[in-house]
């Protein structure tokens, strides 16, 4: 992708935090072991040279919770990633979020994201249903679950 301005699900999130730390890390983290080492570089190659990250306190507190699913001695330097990253937060109103119709079907963190006052920001995601109610919104939304089979098959 070109460089701009990009908005990381949790999933992936997750993957280039413990990817970027050690490639090793992805097979022994239980929320990125269904990850391959080929995913993570795909999705580096798709976030490219991006200029700015766009995340939410939404998107931080659930990734934040499923790094902290990883064994102490690994630990530290996913955080420290991890911190480096979510100075970039921007904020979606809580009640925007649990007023929306797709709140039953997303849940907080998802619906926040279509949600977010963001227009120029491109959002990366493997879920399905965040992808086309996002896509359905107006965003600019990569599914990188399809961009995974087009370019891995």
């Amino acid at each position: 992708m070109s460089a701009g301005r990009l908005l990381v699900d949790t999933n992936l999130l997750l993957l280039l935090f413990v990817g970027t730390v050690s490639r090793s890390y992805i097979a022994a983290h239980r929320r990125t072991r269904i990850h391959t080492i080929d995913d993570f570089v795909l999705l580096k190659l798709r976030i490219g040279d991006a200029a700015i990250f766009a995340t939410m306190p939404n998107v931080l507190a659930e990734t934040a919770c499923q790094i902290r699913q990883f064994d102490q001695g690994r630990l530290a330097p996913v955080l420290e990633a991890f911190r480096s990253y979510a100075e970039a937060a921007t904020y979606a109103p809580s009640a925007d979020a649990v007023g929306s119709v797709d709140f039953d079907r997303l849940g907080p963190n998802d619906v926040s994201i279509p949600n977010a006052r963001e227009p120029d920001v491109t959002l990366i995601t493997d879920d399905l249903h965040l992808y086309r109610t996002s896509a359905m919104s107006g965003r600019k939304v990569l599914n990188f679950s399809h961009e995974r089979e087009r370019i891995l098959g």
